[in-house]
């Protein structure tokens, strides 16, 4: 808990405050059956009606300061704990922006998004139980035990040994569920991973009628959580019996030895009162041990799983470069370079890509094809530096690409991912995205995406507003809408990652068409698994298993690569010397 101190320590004086607070109401409480024993024994004992008004009176005062407190108590530590929360889940998602993906994959999505709501969730529950009952239970058992013993010592002894009791009983509980809470927080990771599997793919399983086994998935994951839960619980259950079998026989030991100390005139009557008051307020205040425990357990655990994501240092390298040097050729040398570039995902036994090389000039389209599997979106993840080559090295505009800053590589370079990201808000704003808005722009971005059509025949325009991972729209629109994002950066280098396998063969000629047209200086690379998407490209890069088995032009390719020819039989498209297959 001690690393979290930094996003504590913005509403540590609220905090500190409310823990006064209560502190202050616990120590009012303390006076109540005090008074109460002066009531019965110089009141009501000797009839002194105006002594009992009078001190029934500082009792209500006496209730109402501990009212006041407690409540402003309650109020700051819950406005004050939540900000903590703020803190903690905004500090969380700001590092999770600069973690690299390899962490990210090594961490689990799932698991990010328990850590940041699960398990922030526990660790300020914890700090708003520290506020209220830490500080209750305590300052009840210290300041009630050294009342008892100013009234008598003997009835103090008996109460401590019941206090230790307790104690002792708490702890044990504490060693035994830590490490089964740990394992809660991981049933938890993995069952939230299955839920988010079962809801992008929900198309699917209804698709292929696969309900029941996803259910069975959700049920085996949430039963382990079950499991764990019920685990944890069982030591915990045993806790209350346990805890009102020792109250009982302190109780009970206390009025035995009650009986003989005021039969002995050690005692008064109102002298037991007060002590039975006392020792029901410290055992109710150390009923709540277990519960505190319980909670330290888990926020433990929370904690150290939080500590995991904020003190990964893993972050992507970046240069200061902010501008190529001045091409030395004029302006013949390739704005992107792959030089024997091979890389393998962190775990995995085999290379995604390797000893890859090739070349893209400026203005020109590189078509990258290959069959599923064969890296076609690995090579994407390195031009975009999601990514590290294991091996070799990757060059822009002449310089290696760690050279260059942040800001200049996310300007200069821009893609359309394969899985493509639709957000909740208008389309003029899922195509802007925070930038500028430029009108001309804009509008040859969205033309050229071929997306104006759907625009204009929408009420709205620009402003029809998008759900949810464009459940509103049909696969061919989000892809389109997700190029038009892209072209409206007006890059010197795009990355298209198979935006066209929703489209019909029509709608992908005319985007094509469009991109020569309108960005006819812009670098293309064009990743797709059609032959008719990348026929036409200035340049063919074919990849299998990520092996590079052919570099050139379609015609080029059809007659001297085998990979690529067998591609185009199974496209049904015609190769040198060989018939085109009957559809």
């Amino acid at each position: 808990m001690r690393k979290l101190f930094p996003y504590i320590k913005p509403q540590l004086k609220p905090y500190v405050w409310s823990m006064l607070l209560k502190a202050g109401g616990t120590f009012t409480d303390l006076l109540i059956p005090l008074i109460m024993g002066v009531v019965i024994d110089q009141g009501i004992a000797t009839g002194n009606t105006d002594m009992i008004v009078r001190l029934c009176l500082l009792m209500l005062a006496v209730a109402v300061a501990s009212l006041t407190m407690n409540l402003s108590g309650h109020y700051l530590s819950a406005h004050s704990t939540q900000a903590m929360g703020d803190n903690m889940r905004r500090a969380i998602y700001r590092h999770i922006q600069g973690m690299t993906i390899s962490s990210v994959d090594d961490i689990t999505t799932a698991s990010l998004i328990t850590r940041n709501t699960n398990d922030v969730e526990h660790v300020i529950r914890t700090l708003l139980m520290v506020s209220r009952m830490m500080m209750r239970a305590p300052i009840t058992a210290i300041g009630g035990t050294i009342l008892v013993l100013f009234i008598d010592p003997w009835l103090t002894l008996v109460l401590l040994v019941g206090m230790v009791l307790l104690g002792t009983v708490s702890v044990a509980v504490y060693k035994a569920t830590r490490p089964i809470y740990a394992r809660v927080q991981k049933s938890i990771d993995r069952m939230t991973a299955v839920l988010r599997e079962n809801l992008d793919g929900i198309r699917v399983v209804k698709a292929f009628n696969k309900q029941a086994y996803e259910l069975g998935r959700f049920d085996t994951q949430s039963g382990e959580v079950r499991r764990q839960e019920v685990k944890a619980g069982t030591y915990n259950a045993f806790m209350s019996p346990a805890i009102a079998l020792i109250s009982s026989i302190t109780t009970a030991v206390v009025l035995y030895v009650s009986g003989f100390r005021v039969g002995g005139g050690a005692l008064q009557i109102g002298s037991i009162v007060t002590v039975l008051n006392y020792i029901n307020m410290i055992l109710n205040a150390m009923r709540t041990i277990p519960r505190m425990f319980m909670m330290f357990s888990r926020a433990n655990t929370s904690a150290e799983r939080i500590n995991r994501v904020l003190e990964d240092d893993s972050h992507t390298e970046y240069g200061a470069m902010t501008m190529p040097a001045p091409a030395q050729d004029g302006g013949r040398a390739p704005i992107l370079e792959f030089c024997h570039v091979t890389f393998r995902y962190p775990g995995a036994n085999v290379d995604a890509l390797s000893d890859v090389s090739f070349a893209i000039t400026r203005g020109s389209t590189l078509a990258v094809i290959g069959n599923t599997g064969a890296g076609k979106t690995t090579l994407l993840n390195l031009v975009l530096r999601l990514y590290e080559p294991t091996q070799g090295s990757i060059y822009f505009e002449g310089r290696d690409i760690r050279e260059y800053d942040r800001q200049t590589l996310t300007r200069r370079i821009t893609a359309a991912m394969q899985q493509y990201n639709i957000f909740a808000m208008s389309i003029r704003d899922n195509i802007l995205l925070d930038k500028p808005l430029d009108e001309a722009r804009l509008s040859s971005a969205v033309e050229s995406a071929q997306i104006k059509p759907l625009i204009d025949e929408l009420e709205e325009g620009f402003d029809h507003r998008i759900s949810q991972n464009g459940s509103n729209l049909s696969g061919g629109q989000k892809q389109r809408v997700s190029v038009a994002r892209t072209l409206y950066r007006d890059s010197d280098l795009v990355v298209l990652d198979d935006v066209s396998s929703a489209l019909d063969y029509a709608t992908d000629l005319r985007l094509r068409r469009a991109l020569k047209e309108n960005y006819s200086g812009t670098s293309v690379i064009l990743i797709s698994q059609r032959i008719a998407s990348v026929r036409g490209a200035d340049q063919i890069l074919v990849l299998h298993n990520g092996r590079l088995m052919g570099l050139g032009t379609h015609d080029e390719l059809a007659r001297g690569c085998d990979t690529y020819r067998a591609i185009c039989r199974t496209q049904n498209v015609e190769v040198p010397g060989e018939e085109a297959m009957a559809v």
